[in-house]
């Protein structure tokens, strides 16, 4: 994520202080613009005679986001990331290797689904009420949200840079 950089620049040498700022007022701006559209938008389908679907539309989005910026997310940690050249003589597995970077992709993904879909569970929670079991389902299908997509699209990944050689996997870079 650049963590280490950005302290460097902005809290060190004191440059280009605008940035965060700009950057941060874009993040609320854009979260609280779809945060409140899917919360209005679960409340008036709440009401309709199958109030189930305002939850539908928020976890299709959530998902669908998901799977696309999880592609090309996925793609670039798990072929074209800087640390390659050291995790790969470690002494580790393969597939430790491949959990970990899935492991923070998946956390990134996080960030969309709790704008899409925390304001449409208080929505539909205001509406129509949830149970101590509903809550609990609740947090179960919003920890699974992005990873069901994540996963279809890492072995996605995975098949397909298998079946590439180098030269090819520059060309879908460029791609």
């Amino acid at each position: 994520f650049s963590i280490t950089a950005m302290k460097v620049r902005y809290l060190k040498q004191r440059e280009r202080l605008w940035e965060p700022l700009l950057i941060g007022f874009a993040v609320i701006a854009a979260g609280s613009g779809f945060g409140s559209a899917f919360y209005f938008l679960a409340r008036a389908m709440a009401v309709d005679p199958q109030p189930d679907l305002a939850l539908t539309i928020p976890i299709l989005c959530t998902q669908v986001i998901a799977l696309v910026l999880g592609m090309f997310s996925l793609l670039s940690v798990f072929y074209f990331s800087n640390d390659l050249d050291i995790l790969v003589p470690l002494p580790l597995k393969e597939r430790y290797i491949l959990a970990a970077k899935f492991f923070t992709v998946s956390i990134t993904e996080y960030a969309p689904a709790l704008v899409m879909f925390v304001p449409a569970i208080v929505s539909y929670h205001r509406a129509i009420g949830l149970s101590p079991l509903g809550f609990g389902i609740v947090i179960v299908v919003f920890l699974l949200l992005p990873l069901i997509p994540l996963g279809l699209m890492g072995i996605m990944a995975v098949t397909i840079m298998r079946s590439i050689n180098r030269k090819h996997r520059d060309l879908s870079m460029i791609i």
